[in-house]
């Protein structure tokens, strides 16, 4: 009985994640993703039109695991500074860790930024849906008096931007405790010129 098209395809993106990750996004040829997923090599081009689209499906998932995260931090009660910080770390903390935890995670972070319109266009919406949880965050700050912002959607827009740094420049954090630092350092700074006074 053959395979079904979605386990194919799963197969393909789990042999193309694990071989991006050990050697590279640039190195991996779509022949040695067939290869390993005990398929054709014109069979991943009946699922994916280039390597770049499995890269760009693999990124999706990426982002939406983050999502996922941060939407079940939102969902918990915790004080506001405490669930803007976890959002933030669950966000950029992970991206760090990936750079750390695989031979080429740095280099396929870079490769994702380097897409420019693409990555763009599949990160927006994923970064919209973060940003209108801390957003959200913030109004409900105001609302309980204990923030005073005028324009938390900017805020919220703002305060990502401000840990960017830790995906393009993760090499000058020694340690994720350093990050997590960086990270703790950032949001206590926005959080007092946002509280009530």
């Amino acid at each position: 009985m053959p395979d079904d098209k979605d386990q194919v395809k799963t197969r393909i993106l789990d042999s193309a994640k694990k071989r991006f990750e050990h050697y590279g996004y640039h190195k991996t040829t779509v022949e040695e993703i067939a290869d390993d997923a005990g398929i054709g090599k014109g069979t991943v081009y009946l699922h994916f039109r280039s390597k770049q689209d499995i890269f760009i499906e693999l990124t999706i998932e990426f982002f939406e695991v983050q999502v996922k995260e941060c939407e079940s931090i939102f969902k918990t009660v915790l004080p506001i500074k405490e669930r803007i910080t976890k959002l933030i770390k669950a966000r950029f903390l992970s991206i760090y860790e990936y750079c750390l935890s695989v031979p080429h995670g740095h280099e396929i972070t870079q490769f994702i930024h380097s897409l420019k319109d693409d990555f763009m266009n599949i990160s927006e919406k994923f970064r919209n849906r973060m940003d209108r949880l801390i957003m959200d965050s913030i109004v409900e700050g105001n609302n309980l008096n204990i923030l005073n912002v005028r324009d938390p959607e900017k805020v919220s827009i703002y305060l990502p931007y401000c840990f960017v740094s830790i995906v393009s420049h993760f090499t000058i954090f020694k340690s994720k405790e350093d990050v997590e630092d960086y990270i703790d350092t950032v949001v206590d700074l926005f959080y007092e010129g946002m509280r009530a006074r």
